[in-house]
C-alpha cells in the first residue's frame, strides 16, 4: 500500500531533529501494507537512533541499512504467511473435489466444488457453516486447509523465507559491528586517561636521578668557583716523603686569563721533606 508523500513527510518530522541534515534524505520510503501507518516505520527509526546513538557517517549508514533490513525482514515473513492464507480458496476446492465422489447427494450444478469453495469465504454465516461442517465430517479443519495451501505454494514460501533469513543475517552482522564500534568508543577515553596518568608518573620516576645529577653539577661548580685554594697531602709509602700539593685555583675565568697572559700552569707541585714541613708550621 502506497502512502501519499505528504503523509510520509509528516510522519518523518518526528525524527528529523535526531538526524543530521545530510542523512535525512538517505532514508527510503518504506513498504506499507493494509493497516500500517508511516508512523510505524519512523517510530522504529527513532527507537534505533536512541538505542545505537550513531555519531560518525559510517554509523549512520549502518543504522539506515539496519532499519531497512529489519523492515524488509518483517515484510517477507508477513508475505510468507499471507501466501498461505491466500491459498486457502484453492485448498478448500481441492478438498471438496476429493470428497465429492463419496457424496451421491451432490447432483445440482450449484453444488460444484467451485461454488462450495466460494461459500467457505461467504459473508453469510449459514453458507460458511454449511461448507465447514461438510469438511469437518472428514476431519478437515482450518489447520488442514492452511497446510494444503502451504504445500501448494511451497516455492513462494521458501523464497520469502530465504529473503527474510538473508535480511536477518545482514541485520545481525550490522548490529555486531555497531556494538563493537560502540565498545571501542567507550574504551578509548579510559585508554587516554591511562596514557595521561603514565605521562604524569614517568617524569616522577626520572626525577631523583635528575636531581642527583643537578646536585652533582652544583657541587662541581662550587668546587671550581667557591674556593680559591685547595691543599691535598699524600703520604708516600716507599720514600717516606710527603708530597704537598698546592693547587692554586681561582675562578674559571681568572684561571683562563692567567694562562693567556702569563702562559703559566695553574697548578704548582712542590716536594718538601718533613723538616721543611715542621718549619713552616704544618
Amino acid at each position: 500500500m502506497r502512502v501519499p508523500v505528504g503523509a510520509q513527510t509528516k510522519a518523518a518530522q518526528t525524527v528529523v531533529a535526531k538526524v543530521p541534515k545530510h542523512i535525512v534524505g538517505l532514508f527510503v520510503e518504506p513498504i506499507l501494507i493494509k493497516g500500517e501507518e508511516p508512523s510505524h516505520y519512523w517510530n522504529l527509526v527513532s527507537a534505533m537512533i536512541d538505542d545505537h546513538q550513531p555519531q560518525s557517517s559510517f554509523e549512520w549508514f549502518a543504522l539506515i541499512d539496519l532499519v531497512a533490513k529489519l523492515w524488509e525482514e518483517r515484510f517477507y515473513r508477513r508475505a510468507s504467511n499471507a501466501t498461505m492464507r491466500g491459498g486457502q480458496r484453492q485448498a478448500v476446492e481441492e478438498f471438496l473435489i476429493e470428497i465429492r465422489p463419496g457424496e451421491a447427494r451432490l447432483k445440482s450444478s450449484e453444488s460444484k466444488p467451485e461454488r462450495e469453495a466460494d461459500k467457505y469465504f461467504s459473508g453469510s454465516k449459514e453458507e460458511r457453516d454449511e461448507v465447514q461442517s461438510r469438511l469437518a465430517e472428514y476431519e478437515i479443519t482450518e489447520a488442514e486447509v492452511l497446510a494444503r495451501s502451504a504445500q501448494n505454494n511451497i516455492n513462494a514460501i521458501v523464497t520469502f523465507d530465504q529473503l527474510a533469513s538473508s535480511r536477518e543475517r545482514g541485520r545481525r552482522k550490522l548490529q555486531k559491528e555497531m556494538k563493537q564500534r560502540q565498545a571501542s568508543r567507550k574504551v578509548q577515553p579510559s585508554q587516554e586517561v591511562k596514557s595521561e596518568f603514565q605521562g604524569d608518573v614517568a617524569p616522577t620516576r626520572l626525577e631523583p636521578p635528575q636531581v642527583m645529577h643537578t646536585k652533582a653539577n652544583d657541587n662541581s661548580k662550587a668546587h671550581h668557583h667557591g674556593h680559591p685554594r685547595h691543599s691535598q697531602v699524600v703520604e708516600g709509602a716507599t720514600t717516606g716523603k710527603v708530597i704537598h700539593q698546592i693547587a692554586q685555583v681561582g675562578s674559571c675565568q681568572e684561571g683562563q686569563q692567567d694562562r693567556d697572559e702569563h702562559d703559566l700552569p695553574s697548578l704548582t707541585i712542590e716536594l718538601l721533606d718533613e723538616e721543611d714541613i715542621r718549619r713552616h708550621g704544618h
